[in-house]
């Protein structure tokens, strides 16, 4: 079994609270109400380590996923919802539309539409 160093789980510890949100909703809301020194602090302690993150990860399928492990892969999400941030140097797009307003699909299958 692969074990986080005591470095990267000290990085994600400090940010999972803040960070590590269950849902992709909550996450996508975390960053829209953050500021870019916020985001960007966030990436800058993650983005070292993720690679050693996504490696201990990867040794758990998606189904069994220990219940003490999800915060550190909620946080190694959080680092997708803000990459795009960071590359902007925004939190959102100007162009873009409100994410705020989007509704989370219930299953990959749900084709529901609220107008």
């Amino acid at each position: 079994m692969i074990d986080l160093s005591e470095q990267a789980l000290s990085v994600v510890e400090i940010h999972a609270t803040a960070w590590g949100l269950p849902t992709s909703a909550e996450r996508v809301a975390k960053r829209v109400c953050s500021t870019m020194d916020e985001i960007s602090n966030f990436y800058d302690a993650m983005l070292p380590h993720m690679e050693e993150i996504l490696d201990y990860l990867n040794q758990f399928s998606l189904d069994t996923i220990p219940d003490n492990v999800k915060p550190i892969a909620w946080t190694a999400l959080a680092m997708c919802e803000v990459d795009n941030p960071v590359r902007w140097k925004s939190v959102t797009l100007s162009s873009g539309f409100d994410v705020l307003g989007m509704v989370p699909k219930s299953s990959f299958y749900d084709s529901s539409f609220v107008a």
